[in-house]
């Protein structure tokens, strides 16, 4: 929870000075960028949360790869991370800019998992029904889980949206355990 706090609000910082400098779509490429490459690489995440390497070397080791290749509100941002100790949770941050900018532009992301891969016209149909439920724009990501029988599911921020087999059944499991079922079969 103190994690999720401290990330919304060093997020919140980055993205109030890049609105006040109007350059809010150069710094969200510029983090998606560096967000990519921790999440690909965990050698290099372990490197921003390892307490024992110096902050000198930290900072010359992000310099080297940032080459003036990142916006330089973050690499400002950075390097005051690593200035105040706080560069364990760069990844983290990093995601949570993220969400600020994409709520900022209200754009939503959902995130379906299905039993089996859905074609395109089922995910623009997805897509349509998400955006009518208040979404401006709507992102999503897929996946296949062959455990959930049937259906799917839609994932929205802290939202789930279950249209299973395997929640039906279980459903229908959970009301066969009632006395109701037991006095009818009784009669």
């Amino acid at each position: 929870m103190a994690n999720q706090r401290l990330a919304s609000r060093y997020a919140k910082a980055m993205l109030g000075l890049a609105t006040e400098q109007d350059v809010v779509d150069a710094v969200y490429a510029s983090v998606k960028e560096l967000e990519e490459n921790l999440r690909s690489s965990n050698d290099f995440k372990a490197f921003f949360r390892n307490p024992v390497i110096d902050k000198s070397k930290k900072v010359a080791v992000f310099d080297a790869i940032d080459n003036r290749r990142f916006h330089k509100i973050l690499s400002g941002f950075i390097h005051l991370l690593i200035s105040r100790g706080r560069e364990s949770f760069v990844y983290e941050i990093l995601l949570e800019f993220e969400q600020q900018v994409l709520k900022l532009k209200g754009i939503v992301k959902a995130h379906i998992t299905s039993a089996a891969p859905l074609n395109e016209s089922t995910i623009k149909t997805l897509e349509e029904k998400i955006k009518a439920m208040g979404g401006a724009e709507v992102i999503t990501t897929h996946e296949v889980d062959k455990s959930l029988l049937g259906g799917f599911t839609v994932r929205i921020d802290d939202k789930l949206l279950d249209n299973t087999v395997k929640r039906k059944l279980s459903l229908l499991k959970n009301e066969f355990l009632t006395d109701d079922y037991v006095e009818i079969i009784d009669a």
